[in-house]
């Protein structure tokens, strides 16, 4: 994973997008999906295909469905972060 692989911070109240150090905004899932279509995934190498998805315990199973969903949609490969960063 390089510092440019996207990372998706998902939470109950928001979805956070970041690429890079220092680059994270607020975004809603329709533009989730834009940014997401913007990397053109299928024409990546495998290994530039991961997006790094870091979900709060709480977050509803539905809304985790959704966020995975458009990654893979969008031809990425999920990358799941554990609370303790693992």
């Amino acid at each position: 994973q390089s510092d440019e692989t996207p990372t998706v911070n998902l939470t109950v109240e928001k979805i956070m997008y970041a690429e890079g150090e220092g680059k994270e905004r607020e975004i809603t899932m329709n533009e989730l999906r834009a940014e997401l279509w913007k990397k053109n995934f299928p024409q990546q190498e495998p290994s530039k295909r991961s997006v790094v998805l870091e979900a709060s315990p709480d977050v509803p199973y539905e809304r985790y469905y959704h966020v995975v969903t458009a990654i893979a949609a969008a031809g990425g490969v999920v990358a799941v972060m554990e609370e303790d960063g693992k």
